[in-house]
């Protein structure tokens, strides 16, 4: 029976910790809806069309029938619609970039709350029945190798396998996830979720984990399999240097935020400052704040420029606020300042922002006032990362931090690559980039001439939202 949507204040809550509880361990915050909040959520949508949402979507979720699932208390059914698009209603329950929400912006009749599909994706990911990935098929006799276990990665895996071909994935970490697991804190992605949902059980799969590879090894790979594929993330720091950062006490923030997730937190001590504004600035931050340090946030520019979604940004700076890790904006760090070797603060200047500079933001400029220290314990480095492009093999081309590609082809043959490398943005991005790779890459092995069309290296790779090419 369809449900009069009503009025905002009968919109289910979702559920979080109060930030006295948030900061005193490494759970999750952010709780979505209990049962009974996704029913009465789902009933309160029922009487809504949600085929532009479901066509906003980069998987194709049927979303009309996970609401009307939630709405008849059916989660294992609502998991099965969502499973039948993709394996992960959990993990991307709380981090694609809604883009279902946003079709449905100016649809809703005046009054009506927009509804959270989202959250109710990720409801039926928390409590509908959940059984592994499993692929059981006879080998059809391609073997590929893919170097990177994060959302690009097992994605391309998973594609690859569904065709019955051999897959080799290789991965430094000792764990399947990627940034999963190295840049997200547990308190935004539950460890516990991650195996369920990541993990692939298949006689095809040979996993090796914990294993780095260079130049050479590569090189070796393409001579040894049917393809290769590289998604290999960003994860190098930027190379932007701090005078006084010699010494210890001083972390890259994925550095910083790896160490952590592996049980082994670096000592912060009581104060800590973090550099930069980014996501992984603010991961950084929280997680020093859970470790017991108060943290200071410092950023050269303004809130309109942190390089986040212009959704995220304002919700950013209260939550952080509410968590004891403010941001200094306008605020410049010149200078790590030292006493006996140990860090004792952070030497700063006042900024104005003047005209923009080549990254089309505003450029930071001194206003001449005195500069004064910030103490700190601690410094954490937050100025971004960039893929490790040190083991690419000969004839590879590069459009800066994007490696030159058609339909994930690069301009090596049986070379493909898939997510950040690629222009695949965020997760969700990189899993539809890795079910597209995995297409083409199915389409080649089963070629027997295996052309490779011609790709140009001057081509200019433009990095794309999640989801084009899956219509």
């Amino acid at each position: 029976m369809a449900v009069d949507p009503g009025s905002p204040s009968q919109a289910a809550r979702e559920r979080r910790l109060t930030n006295e509880e948030a900061i005193t361990s490494f759970g999750e915050v952010l709780l979505g809806y209990d049962q009974a909040a996704a029913i009465q959520e789902a009933r309160r949508g029922l009487s809504l069309d949600y085929t532009a949402a479901s066509k906003a979507c980069p998987f194709g979720v049927d979303l009309n029938r996970v609401v009307e699932a939630l709405a008849r208390e059916d989660f294992n059914a609502a998991a099965t619609v969502v499973g039948s698009a993709h394996p992960w209603a959990g993990i991307l329950g709380r981090c694609c970039h809604r883009f279902c929400e946003q079709a449905m912006l100016g649809t809703y009749p005046a009054g009506v709350e927009p509804i959270k599909l989202r959250a109710l994706e990720r409801a039926a990911g928390d409590y509908g029945a959940h059984p592994a990935v499993r692929i059981d098929l006879p080998p059809a006799g391609g073997r590929v190798a893919i170097l990177g276990a994060g959302s690009g990665g097992l994605a391309t895996a998973l594609g690859v396998l569904r065709a019955g071909h051999r897959v080799t994935l290789y991965d430094a970490e000792p764990v399947l996830g990627g940034m999963f697991v190295v840049g997200y804190p547990s308190f935004r992605m539950p460890r516990p979720l991650l195996r369920r949902e990541l993990e692939i059980e298949s006689p095809l799969l040979e996993l090796r984990l914990g294993e780095s590879l260079d130049r050479p090894a590569v090189q070796r790979l393409l001579d040894e399999y049917d393809a290769v594929c590289l998604a290999i993330g960003q994860y190098r720091a930027l190379a932007v240097s701090v005078p006084g950062e010699e010494g210890g006490g001083v972390y890259d923030a994925l550095d910083f935020l790896r160490d952590v997730s592996y049980g082994r937190p670096p000592f912060t001590g009581g104060e800590v400052a973090v550099l930069g504004a980014g996501y992984t600035a603010q991961d950084a931050a929280r997680s020093a704040r859970r470790l017991g340090s108060q943290v200071r946030v410092l950023y050269r520019r303004g809130a309109e420029e942190m390089p986040v979604s212009d959704y995220n940004r304002y919700r950013f700076i209260k939550m952080m606020e509410e968590e004891g890790c403010p941001y200094e904006f306008l605020t410049n760090p010149v200078r790590i300042v030292r006493d006996a070797g140990a860090v004792v603060g952070v030497e700063c200047q006042r900024i104005r922002l003047g005209e923009p500079d080549e990254s089309g933001r505003p450029r930071p400029e001194p206003t001449g006032e005195p500069s004064f220290v910030v103490p700190a314990s601690a410094v954490i480095k937050a100025f971004g990362q960039r893929p490790d492009f040190s083991l690419l093999p000969d004839g590879v081309a590069l459009d800066g931090r994007l490696v030159v590609n058609e339909d994930y082809r690069s301009t090596r043959k049986g070379l493909f690559v898939v997510g950040d490398v690629a222009g695949n943005i965020g997760n969700d991005g990189a899993f539809v980039g890795g079910l597209q790779a995995a297409r083409h890459i199915n389409d080649y092995l089963a070629d027997p001439i295996r052309p490779w069309p011609a790709v140009d290296p001057e081509l200019k790779i433009v990095p794309d939202r999640p989801g084009r090419g899956l219509e």
